[in-house]
């Protein structure tokens, strides 16, 4: 009986420390990813701005004129049935917008046959992904997904129509965006939207968007937050409040791969015998890893570290 009550005591201490581990949105990014941008706190990073150095510039009196200066006027909304669906659309996505709290991640992928595709229309979409912890339901999601898609059909053209499939991943309800005209040329060309355990996603994508609710559902999966490049660069120069990581080794093995086949890059045979192969050797483009950047905000003062391996 002792026994029990000690464990029970020590379980009681342990769970708080459990429950407060947020895991990290890095770890629902692709491996292989780009590019990536993390923000470690939406709402903090807000607040140590408008406190710190960079409020005060933004506030003083030479950045307002400047602002005044560069001002947009306020959006006008024609005066007709498209113009007011319009305004109430962009009023709910404002909405949206302030919904979103704590850590903020993007990413970019999937460019190498963007990069080696002849003709514009034979690229394929690249995979794109976005991921916010948000105070919205996927209720209200659903809510907004269908009163998109019943106003876009009551006011919008055939033209620019825009087709909402909506399907289950995992459990969760993930709503499919694309162009009518263009729905059904590619079943993988939709932007996938989505709320699962309190973060909204986006991705480019019918299989990137699988993917990614896999590996949130999974925990266990590999992802960029593995990467051993991602990793030594943030443990160099601490994590601070923005991350950028550009993984080169993908964005080298394309280019140098695009220089060497490509005919725009071909060099003519000459007396020097200078080749392409021969000046991409030269330039030891392969032997570059990663680009990190991270930057600290505090009330006080603005902190900035790189990586460059």
């Amino acid at each position: 009986m002792n026994h029990l009550i000690v464990y029970f005591l020590l379980a009681g201490c342990l769970l708080p420390f459990g429950l407060g581990a947020k895991p990290k949105l890095a770890d629902y990014l692709p491996a292989d990813a780009w590019g990536v941008i993390e923000m470690e706190d939406m709402d903090a990073l807000k607040k140590d701005l408008e406190k710190g150095p960079l409020g005060e510039i933004w506030d003083s009196p030479a950045m307002e004129n400047i602002r005044e200066y560069f001002a947009v006027e306020e959006l006008d909304f024609p005066d007709s049935e498209k113009g007011e669906a319009s305004k109430e659309l962009f009023d709910r996505l404002l909405a949206w917008s302030e919904k979103l709290s704590g850590q903020v991640a993007f990413s970019i992928g999937g460019l190498e046959d963007v990069f080696k595709a002849e003709e514009p229309e034979d690229a394929v979409m690249p995979e794109i992904i976005f991921l916010a912890e948000t105070k919205g339901t996927a209720k209200e999601l659903a809510e907004l997904a269908e009163w998109f898609q019943e106003t876009n059909r009551k006011i919008g053209s055939d033209e620019d129509n825009v087709r909402i499939e909506k399907t289950k991943v995992r459990g969760h309800e993930v709503f499919w965006i694309a162009p009518e005209g263009q729905a059904d040329d590619d079943e993988d060309a939709r932007i996938g939207v989505f709320i699962a355990d309190g973060v909204l996603g986006m991705g480019g994508g019918r299989q990137t968007v699988v993917d990614l609710i896999e590996r949130m559902e999974k925990k266990n999966d590999p992802s960029i937050a593995d990467n051993a490049d991602y990793r030594e660069a943030f443990d160099e120069i601490g994590r601070g409040d923005m991350r950028v990581f550009i993984n080169l080794r993908p964005v080298v093995t394309t280019l140098v791969e695009v220089m060497k086949t490509s005919e725009d890059f071909n060099i003519e045979e000459n007396p020097l015998g200078v080749t392409m192969e021969a000046l991409v050797a030269a330039l030891g483009l392969e032997g570059l890893e990663c680009l990190a950047m991270q930057m600290d905000f505090d009330e006080r003062s603005m902190e900035i570290g790189t990586a460059f391996f």
